[in-house]
């Protein structure tokens, strides 16, 4: 009997057993997945995805692509949420920097945790931007670095342009279409006939290549308060240009000139009043109120051969870069150049002040671009930091040094690396140069 019940209790404890050995078999387990390979892969994105093989016992919660430049990335990166719950699925990868090494997985969750399929690595692109100024430089470009061209607008429309913003006393001139601008050296008023003996020997009044706040009417500005073309009045902050004040004399690619008195700028009001005739009082415009104050671009530019405003510059929030031509003013010689000014404004504020829209540069020479590294302080706020002289010339052809790179930094903080590959002259205006986000 003894031998009864000991052998009872055996088979009861191997039923047990197995029944305790069958749930432990049966419980969850995390999914078992594979990343697909990457295809379509741009400087910003790439296609993946996965392939769920089993849900590991448990329903899947969530499932996606997950990606950084660690080897293994987790949830905790960033990652796609495609919700499939088996087989395969496919998942697009935005957001991406060019030129840079990223490892992606796919993952599943389920109630246990997560599991992830194997890590595969990609190289975004790094893009390639083929630009043209036109034949002879006819065109500008407004360029954002992260949206590429805003637009191509014809560069000859304009003669001058007038900063929009109110702390400003900005007159630039359209050095590029051949026009120069001096200061009357005289006595005069604006009913007189001006005299331009001795034009050839007064002084040549140009726009600064390093800053948009001193154009070619401020070249003669003896500091605060006097502007060039005018003088600040402490209390209605208005600059002013009484008659008799500074009249000058712009000469136009045909040779001819006109007189050109800028009366005042109504600084709370955004609005100048200023005219211009022929040499001899004919032709004359009186232009009362330019309002300025609705325009969300950096100058409202203005052609005096045909009297007409022009709204030509983008929004002065969407572009970050400049194509054109101005004069330089690096050499004992100036001469205009074709290149790159950025769109660094600092309004009616110091550097780094809460009215800082500066887009800012490095120019940095290695035949290593690997081993490229800044500070934060080295980026400058002169408006031709990248400039024209990533190209040479000699003997007519030119050629673009391969050793020369650019780091920019937009007004939003984000970084880009630019080399420029090929420039073509003036025959086409072509250029092409690479661009990736750092």
């Amino acid at each position: 009997m003894k031998t009864k019940l000991i052998f009872a209790l055996s088979l009861a404890i191997i039923a047990i057993s197995t029944v305790i050995s069958c749930k432990k078999d049966d419980s969850p387990t995390l999914p078992t997945l594979t990343t697909t390979e990457l295809t379509e892969i741009t400087d910003t994105s790439a296609t993946t995805g996965g392939s769920i093989a089993s849900n590991g016992g448990s329903d899947i919660i969530s499932s996606g692509v997950c990606w950084s430049t660690s080897e293994n990335p987790t949830i905790t990166d960033n990652i796609t949420a495609e919700n499939a719950v088996s087989g395969d699925f496919i998942s697009k990868i935005k957001g991406l920097k060019g030129g840079v090494n990223y490892y992606v997985r796919a993952y599943a969750t389920n109630s246990i945790g997560t599991g992830y399929g194997q890590s595969v690595s990609l190289t975004t692109i790094i893009k390639n931007q083929s630009l043209s100024y036109g034949a002879s430089y006819a065109d500008d470009i407004y360029y954002s670095l992260k949206n590429g061209v805003i637009s191509t607008v014809p560069r000859a429309t304009w003669d001058i342009a007038f900063s929009v913003y109110s702390m400003s006393s900005s007159i630039i001139i359209n050095e590029s279409n051949s026009i120069t601008l001096k200061a009357f050296p005289n006595a005069w008023t604006w009913a007189s006939t001006i005299d331009t003996a001795g034009f050839s020997t007064w002084l040549s009044l140009r726009n600064s290549d390093t800053s948009w706040e001193t154009g070619a009417f401020n070249a003669n500005a003896t500091g605060h308060p006097n502007y060039g073309w005018g003088i600040y009045n402490p209390v209605s902050h208005n600059i002013v240009n009484a008659e008799g004040g500074k009249l000058y004399i712009i000469k136009f690619a045909d040779k001819s000139c006109k007189k050109v008195w800028v009366e005042i700028k109504y600084s709370s009001l955004q609005k100048y009043s200023f005219r211009f005739a022929n040499l001899d009082g004919s032709n004359e415009h009186v232009i009362s109120n330019l309002d300025v104050s609705t325009s969300n671009a950096n100058f409202v530019y203005y052609s005096l051969q045909s009297n007409t405003r022009l709204d030509r510059e983008p929004d002065t929030k969407t572009w970050d870069l400049l194509f054109t031509r101005w004069e330089d003013l690096d050499g004992t010689t100036p001469y205009i150049v074709a290149g790159v000014l950025q769109n660094y404004i600092a309004k009616g504020g110091a550097p780094g002040s809460i009215q800082d829209l500066g887009v800012k540069a490095i120019e940095i020479t290695t035949s290593d671009p690997s081993t490229i590294s800044y500070t934060d302080g080295q980026f400058s706020t002169n408006i031709n930091t990248i400039g024209w002289k990533w190209k040479t010339q000699s003997a007519g052809v030119f050629s673009v040094p391969t050793n020369k790179y650019y780091i920019v930094k937009d007004k939003a903080g984000r970084i880009y690396q630019i080399q420029f590959l090929t420039f073509s002259g003036g025959s086409t205006g072509n250029f092409s140069f690479n661009i990736k986000q750092l």
